[in-house]
């Protein structure tokens, strides 16, 4: 009891400390205008050295309607075999054509980061260089779809990613409450994931072929390209009324953002 007492009492007596812009809580706008609240926490340990930690909401996307409404197939003049714009919310399994009824995706972001601010200012400010970690999932568990012939199909779809690099950017401090930071440069590398799923009550459906065709993408189309350091690692599986594929491989990742916040 004595021990908790004067851990608060030391709290009380180090306000007036942290009250010196040596926090700083932050909003990421240019992750909002991407369709995620981002939410960054940064604690200064002297005028050259901080660490920051943030996580952020990716909202819910209607793959469906944003492809319906976008038509960005048709902006680009992708088309099919047969010169007909390609429309993204079809696919074509053998003699039918599936069309997906439902797509919705969410997930979450998290990262963590050691910032050296080289200039001799004050604490946050001026001209930073910061290696980080980040990590994001982005998933649906329901996604729909129904045949020219009225069969249902359902499937789930995850996106994953873990990774690594340095950034660079530019802090500032105005009357030492605002908060600007833009980091205008990060580099990175990591692994990217992708599983997916489905399963259909249309009878007959070839799902030993669908597995044999996917290992054959993985092993000769994407083998095929090898690309230094990417290595890609795969499996796939299936039951008779259903396949699981999963894929996983490096990847470069190009960072940039901009927040704005107040320091305490």
């Amino acid at each position: 009891m004595k021990k908790t007492l004067l851990f608060f009492a030391a709290l009380i007596i180090s306000a007036p400390m942290f009250s010196q812009a040596n926090n700083a809580i932050k909003i990421g706008i240019a992750n909002l205008f991407m369709g995620e609240a981002n939410i960054k926490y940064e604690r200064a340990f002297n005028e050259q050295m901080s660490a920051q930690i943030g996580i952020g909401y990716i909202f819910p996307r209607d793959i469906v309607e944003l492809a319906n409404n976008r038509n960005l197939f048709e902006t680009f003049d992708i088309k099919d075999d047969n010169g007909n714009f390609v429309d993204p919310t079809e696919i074509v399994l053998d003699d039918r054509i599936v069309n997906v009824t439902s797509l919705k995706t969410t997930g979450l972001r998290y990262h963590a980061e050691f910032r050296y601010y080289p200039g001799d200012s004050d604490p946050l400010k001026t001209f930073y260089i910061a290696p980080y970690v980040n990590y994001w999932q982005n998933r649906d568990n329901s996604a729909t779809a129904v045949d020219d012939s009225g069969y249902n199909y359902e499937g789930e779809l995850k996106m994953s990613y873990l990774g690594g690099g340095v950034q660079f950017g530019l802090q500032w401090l105005i009357a030492d409450v605002f908060v600007i930071d833009w980091n205008f440069l990060g580099l990175g590398f990591g692994r990217a994931g992708l599983d997916a799923s489905y399963s259909t009550d249309r009878p007959g459906e070839d799902f030993d072929g669908y597995n044999m065709s996917v290992v054959d993408f993985f092993e000769n189309d994407i083998n095929d390209a090898d690309i230094p350091f990417f290595d890609p690692d795969y499996s796939v599986s299936n039951t008779d009324n259903s396949i699981e594929a999963s894929l996983n491989q490096g990847t470069i990742m190009l960072r940039t953002g901009f927040s704005l916040g107040f320091a305490f």
